[in-house]
């Protein structure tokens, strides 16, 4: 009779160690599908059929401000784009003006001109108070 409790007690445990196993498994092969399966909910289908597109038309652009490339002041840079920022860089320079892409590099509108900067060199970007 022990014999047979020890017989069925190891089994009991193999059987045990075997559910410990797969749940583990199974864990660490959803979660490394996890992006996966984002991926696949994320995109959108295409449509079967594309609209048509007249070639004709120019496509319309929203109004852009004018790209003024000097200007005499802040407050004129300002007036033109509605806000103005403080740019500052990790080799303490400071640039004032306004930023009008973020890449690569900032492409900023200040008083001396259009500078670009690189995004590396970028410690802080501060915008001002109207």
């Amino acid at each position: 009779m022990k014999k047979k409790l020890k017989h069925i007690s190891i089994i009991s445990f193999i059987l045990a160690l075997l559910f410990v196993l797969a749940g583990l498994f199974l864990m660490k092969y959803n979660s490394t599908n996890a992006n996966a399966d984002k991926a696949v909910i994320d995109k959108k289908p295409e449509p079967a059929v594309k609209p048509a597109v007249n070639k004709q038309e120019a496509p319309k652009k929203a109004a852009e401000p004018q790209l003024q490339v000097k200007f005499n002041s802040n407050e004129e840079i300002k007036k033109m784009y509605g806000r103005l920022e403080i740019v500052y860089l990790f080799d303490g320079r400071e640039y004032t003006g306004v930023v009008l892409s973020v890449e690569e590099y900032y492409t900023m509108v200040t008083v001396d001109g259009i500078k670009k900067i690189p995004m590396k060199d970028v410690k802080v970007r501060v915008l001002l108070d109207n």
